[in-house]
């Protein structure tokens, strides 16, 4: 299992996402789906005996209208918030995602607010979080 297969399985067993198709590093040009990013950043932490501890940063997204109208502005934010108390709940419970036999998660969770990403002139802003993943590697 890859650690991104593992991520996106999990994620997906959220209400919100169920159903929808989370791509990977490709997010749809239409309103239809949600793209996993990997951060090109990773930190780790070798130690003399045993695993090395690392640190990822993978970016959740979707393209969403955006616009002057504040209700439908505010219900993609609520949609990304919700997201975020999942994780936290999770991360909590220690519910972690399965990244592999060689690896053991420690700890997983939301690291900036969503946020409008990217707002071209069609009328559709790529909104987007960003999600730390910390696992021990043998």
């Amino acid at each position: 299992m890859t650690i991104t297969g593992g991520l996106r399985a999990w994620l997906n067993t959220w209400e919100g996402l169920a159903g929808d198709r989370i791509n990977v590093d490709c997010l749809p040009k239409n309103q239809s789906g949600y793209s996993l990013d990997s951060d090109p950043t990773i930190t780790e932490t070798r130690f003399l005996y045993g695993p090395r501890a690392v640190e990822r940063v993978f970016i959740l997204s979707s393209l969403e209208a955006w616009g002057e109208d504040i209700l439908q502005n505010e219900e993609v934010l609520e949609w990304y918030e919700s997201l975020s108390a999942w994780v936290r709940r999770k991360n909590r419970r220690r519910e972690f995602p399965d990244i592999g036999d060689t690896r053991r998660v420690r700890g997983i969770s939301v690291v900036s607010a969503p946020y409008p990403f990217s707002v071209p002139e069609d009328g559709n802003a790529r909104y987007q979080v960003q999600i730390k993943l910390n696992y021990y590697e043998e």
